[in-house]
């Protein structure tokens, strides 16, 4: 086993079994008047393939897909996005490429986005992936319906109220008060080369929330996202009831956010219960105090930021100012029940390149464990098993999904998402150690489709002194405490 202590500088993890990264968490538990200062060990196995979620067969098998998605009209996607929602678990993918679709497409439209459902609490297997089902006309459609924002009296696509064309997509989502949320990104840009760098349309993008009441088919009461949270996500605070928050932060909902796509690092806010639609009413995090309490502050605050150009007050960052944290595009936080901590997943570096990463925590604002790369297609020999790379022998009677493409296309990691609800607890020999495989989603842009990935992590977390403080609280009110 090999073993890191922070900091820790990003870069390749070689080695084979279990990775260890080590962290200090300061725990703040809502009964407890002092700090109970932790040591937690994060230790990764392989990632290993599961299933190929979408398509009609797998890309390296050629075996058919248990979902068969191409029969619901969906021929290609990425993301997938998990939001947990009555009982059934949505997932919004970004551009899907789907039978009969429009040549002209571009950023403006037409809606090329789908949303699907999963309904099995089993962990996938080879031979039953999922029982995803996509959103269609009918049941027995081949027609997909794609999620758009609307307005009363407005159906044109013309008249929408954001762009959901190419490279604008849901980048995230959450279930709050009997309606199913999401984040879009949107006004960015398909090819930077050529972007007019316009307030409507450039190569940052906005964010923008809405709520659906109809399984995501549309979404109403469209609002925009706070400065700094462009590509967003969201963890539902009241699935980790025996997490490290006061009783009543445990309520509500904890926003993650954005300001650059891929090329910063995310800032926190917190929707108390009831106001997820409303982001004037939400409190962010300002950054840490010396005695490990978080500090909070309200919209008026945050919008009005400091200095000519705009800036977040305080020092609001989640991780590290280095050059090596600021990557964070797609990513997922999530509470894992099975090991007790708050588990951070996303891609960092370049297409060519690009690795999944991991970090763990006792609170969502930290502090932040060092990263974890848990895939790397140089180190773990993805290249045609998972991505196709052009002029790689291995890759010969392999499906080029960008074939038409006037540039080249290797395949790419990216958009790791975990489905919690498919965590399985494993045994462990230390009373202090937890153990769990998590299930989660990659995109791998060549093939343009969407995989299940397993992995299976471990926890140690040793307890090493006791000092005074309290419990952590966030004001709803927005103040800074």
């Amino acid at each position: 086993m090999l073993s890191f202590h922070l900091p820790l500088p990003f870069g390749r993890l070689a080695g084979v079994g279990f990775v260890s990264l080590v962290a200090v968490f300061c725990t703040c538990p809502q009964a407890a008047h002092s700090q109970d200062l932790t040591i937690r060990t994060l230790s990764a196995g392989q990632s290993k393939k599961v299933c190929q979620l979408t398509g009609e067969r797998d890309w390296s098998t050629g075996a058919p897909n248990s979902a068969q998605t191409q029969q619901s009209g969906l021929t290609g996607t990425d993301l997938g996005y998990p939001v947990e929602h009555n009982g059934q678990l949505a997932l919004f993918f970004g551009d899907t490429r789907s039978t009969g679709e429009n040549p002209l497409r571009n950023e403006i439209g037409p809606p090329d986005d789908a949303v699907g459902w999963i309904t099995s609490r089993m962990p996938p297997t080879v031979e039953r992936c999922t029982d995803l089902r996509l959103n269609t006309e009918r049941a027995d459609s081949s027609r997909l319906v794609f999620p758009t924002i609307t307005t009363a009296g407005r159906t044109n696509p013309a008249s929408l109220p954001i762009k959901h064309g190419l490279f604008n997509v849901p980048s995230g989502g959450v279930s709050s008060d009997g309606s199913l949320y999401a984040f879009f990104w949107t006004d960015h840009c398909k090819e930077e080369k050529s972007c007019p760098e316009s307030e409507t349309l450039n190569s940052v993008g906005r964010g923008v929330l809405a709520r659906s009441s109809d399984r995501g088919v549309t979404f109403v009461d469209a609002v925009p996202m706070p400065r700094g949270f462009v590509y967003t996500t969201a963890a539902n605070a009241v699935r980790s009831l025996e997490t490290n928050i006061s009783g009543d932060r445990r309520l509500g909902i904890f926003v993650f956010g954005v300001p650059t796509y891929r090329a910063s690092g995310p800032y926190l806010a917190y929707a108390p219960p009831g106001q997820m639609g409303d982001p004037s009413a939400w409190a962010f995090f300002v950054g840490l105090r010396p005695d490990g309490k978080p500090s909070w502050t309200s919209y008026e605050v945050w919008q009005r930021g400091q200095g000519g150009q705009w800036k977040p007050p305080g020092h609001p960052e989640l991780l590290s100012a280095s050059d090596a944290d600021q990557c964070v595009g797609e990513h997922s936080v999530t509470w894992n029940h099975a090991l007790d901590v708050w588990l951070l997943l996303y891609n960092c570096g370049p297409p060519s390149s690009a690795k999944i990463v991991a970090r763990i925590a006792a609170t969502p604002w930290g502090p932040w464990s060092g990263p974890k790369i848990i895939l790397d297609a140089e180190r773990d020999g993805s290249w045609c098993k998972l991505l196709f790379r052009h002029g790689d022998g291995a890759c010969l009677g392999r499906t080029d999904d960008w074939k038409e493409s006037k540039e080249s296309q290797n395949g790419t990691f990216y958009a790791p998402f975990v489905i919690e609800r498919f965590t399985t607890p494993e045994p462990s020999t230390l009373p202090s150690m937890r153990e769990a495989t998590i299930h989660w989603l990659v995109s791998t842009w060549n093939p343009y489709q969407v995989v299940v990935m397993q992995t299976r992590l471990r926890v140690h977390a040793v307890p090493i002194g006791v000092g005074s403080g309290g419990a952590s609280e966030v004001d709803t009110r927005g103040r800074t405490p």
